[in-house]
């Protein structure tokens, strides 16, 4: 009886000790630059929460994150994206990302005067 007692703790406190890293591999903060049309210069800006795009991720948009993305690596994604909302994509300096099926932006209704909720910056 003490040992499965000990042999539960144990793989709870392992299954714990996991918990920081998923969520700090989850969102992160990141520098970007953005193009001021007024200045005609590039301005740092920052990104206090942005969502790290990995090879299994086919749909981005209302994330938690307002829409926020970083590619940080190589990242090659097989199928396709779907864009759900207003999602802007900041890829890191020397990154390279492939999406194999392309990426769908989707006006939700035929009127092309109105807009689109959907959007990708």
């Amino acid at each position: 009886m003490k040992k499965r007692f000990l042999s539960i703790i144990t793989a709870l406190a392992l299954c714990l000790g996991l918990l920081p890293t998923v969520a700090l591999a989850a969102a992160t903060s990141v520098t970007y630059y953005d193009w001021n049309s007024g200045t005609k210069q590039l301005e740092p800006k920052t990104c206090t929460s942005a969502t790290v795009v990995e090879s299994g991720d086919t749909t981005w948009g209302d994330d938690g994150n307002d829409g926020w993305y970083v590619v940080t690596g190589d990242v090659t994604i097989g199928t396709r994206v779907t864009v759900s909302g207003d999602v802007h994509l900041i890829l890191a300096d020397g990154c390279t990302l492939t999406v194999n099926g392309g990426v769908k932006v989707q006006d939700n209704d035929s009127n092309i005067s109105n807009g689109s909720t959907n959007a990708l910056t």
